[in-house]
């Protein structure tokens, strides 16, 4: 089978077993639905990706654009596997559940057939999450009040009523659930992915080949600089750098950029490379916008880590990011993604530092260098240099 009969079977498998996430890493996929992550869904999801891997393994690449193609796509069916073989987040952390609920409903306003699955999906969540940590219940409850209320607009109202009526029901069950019936785990650190697994994370997932003690230096040296480079300004995460992101994703490329790369574009890859362009701009303005956004974007990439570490408690990771003003005061506001979403902050600011550490080895410039990855459509410092000859 070829490489991107590979990957089509990895889409369409990947968009069965967790749609929201698919779509988020490019076109291509079919809007996000509700998606039970029940054991034995998970069994079955994960032989399926283990015959994947295995293909992919076995396939030989007939040039160096194959070879980075079947790299992308052989180290996205681990890190799915990993999930369901390793980490099983879904049995702990409800609010990968209710982050799924969100985003369906956002995508699909108004559709019967996704109400008419919203009880099964519930009863299917009271059967599979056991010993949720504290805060990632109160995140949880958080997205189901946010699904609650979106089920109360218009185009809800307009759809099957009778449908709506028994997936309000459901709602509330699970409300119930998460309020009075499931036991929480107490433990300080609990839900924190610890150092093995945040080492297999970095260097599959975000491509890095640094461990966690390099990882947890090279953040905190980061924020450091950036802080500087901002020179105090207001480090609040505009909005900016986010549309840039979500723009490139999937544009068409040069004769390199194959679909394989347009369409499994991580959304911190996509994060960091916005930041790294809108940074090397001719406009003063924007790039003080970009510089502001990597400062205070390193200070979550530092958050992120330190919860992920068990070395933070969730409530001063809250306190620091009303500080840096992407939360409200007594909202959990942000802390969700990083629960939901573990190291990908912590990725951006690693690829921030990689992508301007290629830069300056470039021969041609940072002008050079962005024409030459987005011609290529790869959007990680690693592979473009791999790529495009490790700095032109």
């Amino acid at each position: 089978m070829a490489l991107l009969e590979l990957f089509q079977s990895f889409a369409d498998l990947w968009t069965h077993f967790d749609s929201v996430e698919a779509a988020a890493h490019g076109p291509g996929y079919p809007p996000p639905t509700l998606d039970s992550f029940d054991p034995e869904s998970g069994r079955q999801h994960a032989a399926a990706f283990r015959s994947l891997a295995i293909a992919i393994e076995d396939l030989e690449p007939d040039s160096l654009d194959e070879e980075i193609d079947r790299t992308l796509l052989l180290n996205a069916v681990r890190v799915r596997l990993r999930r369901l073989e390793k980490e099983r987040q879904e049995r702990v952390n409800p609010a990968i559940w209710t982050d799924r609920l969100v985003a369906a409903l956002e995508a699909r306003p108004g559709e019967a057939d996704l109400l008419a699955r919203i009880p099964a999906w519930v009863a299917s969540a009271r059967d599979t999450i056991v010993k949720p940590p504290l805060v990632h219940l109160e995140v949880a409850l958080a997205h189901l009040a946010e699904a609650r209320g979106q089920l109360q607009s218009e185009s809800w109202w307009q759809s099957d009523k009778e449908a709506l009526s028994r997936a309000n029901a459901a709602l509330e069950v699970l409300e119930g659930f998460f309020r009075h019936e499931v036991e929480p785990d107490p433990a300080a650190d609990a839900g924190a992915l610890g150092r093995d697994a945040i080492d297999w994370r970095i260097q599959n997932e975000h491509l890095s080949i640094h461990s966690t003690a390099e990882v947890t230096r090279r953040v905190a040296a980061r924020v450091g600089l950036l802080d500087q480079r901002a020179g105090g300004a207001d480090v609040a995460i505009d909005g900016l750098v986010d549309a840039y992101a979500d723009r490139m994703r999937g544009v068409p490329f040069g004769d390199g950029g194959s679909e394989i790369r347009r369409r499994l574009v991580p959304p911190a890859w996509a994060k960091a490379w916005a930041s790294f362009v809108l940074s090397n701009r001719d406009d003063e303005e924007t790039v003080a916008v970009a510089v502001a956004y990597a400062a205070g974007q390193a200070r979550l990439g530092a958050l992120d880590l330190g919860l992920q570490l068990g070395s933070l408690a969730p409530t001063e990771a809250v306190n620091e990011m009303i500080r840096l003003g992407v939360t409200e005061p007594a909202s959990l506001g942000t802390i969700g993604d990083l629960l939901v979403w573990p190291l990908a902050e912590t990725g951006i600011t690693l690829l921030g530092e990689e992508w301007e550490a290629l830069r300056d080895r470039w021969p041609g410039g940072a002008a050079d260098l962005i024409d030459s990855v987005v011609a290529q459509g790869l959007f990680h410092p690693t592979l473009a240099a791999w790529r495009l000859g490790n700095g032109g």
